[in-house]
């Protein structure tokens, strides 16, 4: 790469990068947060603008992302299903190295589990092993690894690092970002970013010999395990025999592979739309103004027998007595050509009022339902997300919400129209010709005998092409997110065929629907053909008696039978396929919400004035059918105390956090403060507790909306948590400062940068309680310390829990909880961990790490420890 400049959009990213590499070659790349770590791999992978410059890559790519990309799929096909044929032994070694399969064993349906939408139901780390799994199956030239092993503990990290990055990789060549220094000097070359600008390039020697500032952190930080540089490389190439990926054949038994997953279809009504949905949309609207509507639409009826006037016309020189003057035939026409013509006006003014009435009443019923449906879903417990994927609830909202809004007026208006009409017609025919009423009830009869039967079919169609609908938007939403990596993979044309797959099954659903109307229609014809055979020969039979102008009348609207009766069966049949769409949005309307959001359990003013928590028995599942994540907890934690918690993987940390927000349910008596928590309304609750997400979470807006969403504090407060998180550069620098809109997604800032201004949010939102969920993964050591000393300065009052992977993040707090499978398996200062329960979990973690950061570790243990027992004399 010799690349001199690389920009996003008007923003230069990168300038003067110049390094290469060989096959085989491990480079690892560091740098503070913003630096242009991702930036580098984009430019590589294409995805940056180079300006200037080249990036000659020859090979093929594969790419982990720094925030991991799941589809929603099974894992298997998460795994396997980008574009590659499948190899059981391949598939196999790649879980293995990736060390997943203990987390496959412990799931009810193995490697078919569904991993929902962005990978709902995985951790971050399974989630961040998931990608590497990927990649290794993938069998690429070049890897491009984005701080992968930030999201694991220090344990399976070391083994993820041995036997994927170094064992099955290492022949290839990888370029891995990451801020864990620890395994610098196993990298062949390590490139050091600042800025955008490359600071340092070499071996390991090299940069700490280089006088770059970076370089200061490298010192001493190596795993001592290794020895010297050639017992390093030797090592390596003993472990990358040991783990070597081959192809064997192409394995046929994943065309039968078991189709039991845990994956949730979505729900369909079957049978005809229950009346209660329709007492539902009408009682969404004004009631009274469906009362004007009718009265109005029954009004036009009546009107609309004026046709019957103009066979009056046609019959009054008949019906005149015999020997009686026959009136002057222009005056008559005169005065019967007015009441004709005030009679159609009259008509035509009652149904603009009735539509006018019709249409209002269904927009305010379309809004009141909206609403309901957007309330109901913000409501809903964690568990409906899990289950269903954002494309059925942009479906709900995009496509079923719009045909109940712009259909209903259209077909409510036609179908009463229709009805008033075909009505009428019958009612003409048969004052135009009695007899007509004969073969007018065959065709009735008819007519209802083909509703009856076409209409269960429509009713099928329709709720078909709406929940097939939903993978629509499903797989485009996860598209667009995991774009870097299907591109990396050259995975499109799998993905396009996935798409045409599920447009196809759309479409199915489509043309079935058009096959229906012109089985339907034909049916129609036949039938009108039928009626009007018959009642042209009663015509004829009966001509002498009636008169031209009766045979005349009834004979047109006969002939408008067939119209009507197709007009007034599609508006019916399209009002009760919106009306399926209407039941659908009624379904979301009525979700059962999670716990209400006040309570008359009110809590004190200053609560929590200390932060306790005591947890007792507590269990968590995430479903009825689901086994416990959190087994038989029993915590005692003081008001203020800094209490870290670690663990492996899905061990159910993360599950901690989320019960103290009441996100799902548990069991037991948790209470903060002496106040049990599950008596207070949630906003009490949760307005009182501040949290930084593993994966941090942006609004669409300005830097400013996301660090103030409530719009509570003045820009003097806004710079001053910026400056506490050390972002006030990074945010002057943006064109607009505070008003710099940042994308969807924080898409304009790096991970790292994204976790800053999460935390700076909670600095100006100051609770007594914080929980941090590994909110300073993504960040560089230097700057993680900064933040650290921070939070201990600013939240030394506050009782703050942190799960971290960085086991140097918690050293220093005051007690440490390890979970292990769900159960609190130790629970004490971390200085007594390591000395007094030298076989403790937590002892082994740390040993993980390496000779020289363990020793860092149990130092920094130790002096904390000494530390907080003077402080405790003195006082």
């Amino acid at each position: 790469m010799d690349l001199s400049t690389a920009t996003w959009k008007t923003k230069t990213t990168l300038t003067n990068i110049k390094f290469d590499v060989k096959e085989g070659e491990l480079i690892v790349v560091i740098g503070p947060t913003g630096a242009g770590k991702t930036a580098l791999l984009c430019t590589i992978m294409r995805e940056l603008v180079r300006v200037e410059g080249k990036v000659d890559v020859r090979g093929t790519l594969a790419f982990t992302a720094q925030e991991p990309w799941a589809f929603p799929d099974t894992i298997i096909n998460n795994i396997v299903d980008f574009g590659k044929p499948f190899y059981k032994d391949k598939y196999d070694r790649a879980i293995s190295i990736s060390e997943l399969e203990m987390d496959i064993q412990g799931m009810p349906y193995g490697d078919k589990t569904f991993v929902g939408d962005r990978g709902v139901t995985l951790s971050g780390g399974q989630k961040a092993r998931l990608g590497l799994a990927r990649a290794v199956y993938a069998d690429a030239d070049i890897y491009l690894l984005d701080d992968p092993l930030s999201a694991v503990d220090a344990a399976v990290g070391k083994k993820l690092f041995d036997k994927c990055i170094l064992g099955a990789l290492g022949s290839k060549v990888r370029i891995l970002v990451t801020h864990q220094l620890q395994f610098l000097n196993k990298a062949d070359k390590i490139l050091v970013l600042d800025k955008g600008n490359q600071v340092s390039f070499g071996t390991y020697e090299e940069v700490l010999a280089s006088g770059a500032d970076f370089a200061q952190l490298l010192v001493g930080k190596g795993d001592d395990d290794s020895g010297t540089a050639v017992d390093k490389k030797g090592s390596t190439e003993s472990s990358r025999t040991n783990v070597e990926i081959e192809e064997g054949e192409e394995d046929e038994e994943d065309e039968e592979e078991d189709e039991d997953t845990n994956f949730v279809e979505e729900e369909r009504v079957e049978g005809s739309v229950s009346w209660r949905v329709y007492v539902k949309y009408l009682t969404s609207g004004p009631p009274r103004w469906y009362l004007f509507m009718m009265v109005f639409f029954i009004l036009a009826f009546e009107v609309r027998c004026s046709t019957h006037w103009v066979d009056s016309i046609a019959h009054l020189n008949k019906t005149l007595p015999s020997g009686q003057p026959r009136p002057v035939p222009g005056a008559i026409s005169l005065y019967h050509l007015k009441m004709y013509a005030g009679l159609e006006g009259l008509t035509v003014l009652l149904s603009i009022i009735s539509t006018v009435l019709i249409i209002y009443a269904t927009y305010r019923a379309s809004v009141n339902l909206h609403n309901m449906m957007f309330n109901a879903v913000m409501r809903a417990p964690i568990g409906f997300f899990v289950k269903n994927p954002s494309g059925r609830v942009l479906n709900r909202f995009a496509d079923d919400l719009l045909k109940v809004e712009e259909h209903i007026p259209q077909q409510l208006i036609s179908s009463i129209e229709g009805l008033l009409a075909a009505i009428g017609a019958v009612v003409m025919i048969c004052i135009g010709n009695p007899w007509a009423i004969l073969p007018t009830c065959p065709l009735v009869l008819g007519f209802a005998f083909m509703y009856n039967y076409y209409m269960p079919t429509v009713r099928h169609l329709a709720r078909l092409k709406a929940t097939n609908a939903s993978p629509i938007y499903t797989h485009v939403s996860a598209v667009m997110e995991g774009l870097w990596t299907i591109r990396a993979l050259s995975a499109q044309e799998n993905f396009k065929r996935r798409f045409r797959d599920i447009v196809d099954q759309h479409s199915e659903a489509e043309f079935l629907d058009i096959a229906t109307k012109a089985w339907y229609k034909v049916r129609v014809k036949v039938l009108d053909a039928t009626f009007n055979t018959f009642l042209t020969f009663m015509c004829i039979l009966s001509s002498e008696s009636l008169g031209a102008g009766r045979v005349g009348l009834t004979l047109s609207y006969a002939l408008l039978m067939s119209e009507h009766a197709e007009f007034i069966v599609e508006a019916i049949k399209e009002l009760e396929s919106v009306m399926i769409n209407t039941e659908r949005v009624i379904e979301y309307a009525e979700l059962t919400p999670e716990a209400p959001y006040e309570t008359d359990h009110k809590p004190p003013p200053d609560w929590p004035a200390y932060g306790a928590i005591d947890l007792k028995g507590v269990y968590l599942s995430y479903g009825e059918q689901e086994s416990f994540v959190l087994k038989n907890v029993n915590l005692n934690i003081v008001g203020g105390e800094k209490v870290g918690i670690v663990g492996r993987t899905g061990a159910g940390k993360s599950s901690l956090l989320m019960m103290l927000m009441r996100l799902v349910e548990p069991t037991g008596s948790i209470r903060i403060d002496g106040v049990d928590i599950r008596k207070l309304g949630l906003h009490d609750l949760r307005k009182k507790i501040s949290v930084i997400q593993q994966d941090p979470i942006m609004i669409q807006g300005t830097v400013r909306k996301n660090l103030d969403p409530l719009d509570m504090h003045s820009d003097h407060a806004l710079w001053t948590s910026l400056n506490e998180v050390y972002m006030t550069e990074d945010i002057q620098k943006l064109p607009q400062g505070l008003d710099t809109p940042i994308g969807e997604r924080g898409g304009s800032l790096s991970v790292g940068q994204k976790q800053l201004l999460c935390l700076a949010r909670t600095i100006l939102y100051y609770n007594r309680i914080l929980l941090f969920d590994e909110a300073t993964a993504n960040i560089d050591l230097k700057t993680d310390r900064l933040i650290q000393s921070t939070i201990r300065e600013r939240f030394k009052h506050c009782t703050v829990l942190t799960i971290a992977h960085r086991l140097n993040t918690v050293m220093d707090s005051d007690r440490i909880v390890v979970m292990d499978e769900g159960r609190v398996a130790e629970f004490d200062e971390p200085h007594l961990l390591l000395t007094e329960y030298p076989d403790s979990i937590f002892s082994k973690l740390v040993s993980e790490t390496g000779e020289s950061m363990e020793r860092e570790l149990r130092k920094a243990a130790h002096q904390s420890y000494l530390q907080k027992h003077e402080q405790k004399k003195s006082q």
